[in-house]
């Protein structure tokens, strides 16, 4: 199990890309998106 902290707040939404090779998160207080290479 992997644990990502590039989020002060909660994350209020995420989805993956259609090929599953990516990760958008987001947090509804300061706008900030963050994707993540799955694979990484």
């Amino acid at each position: 199990m992997f644990v990502w902290q590039a989020h002060k707040g909660k994350v209020r939404s995420l989805a993956f890309s259609p090929d599953g090779q990516l990760l958008a998160t987001a947090t509804g207080t300061n706008g900030k998106i963050v994707v993540w290479d799955v694979d990484g």
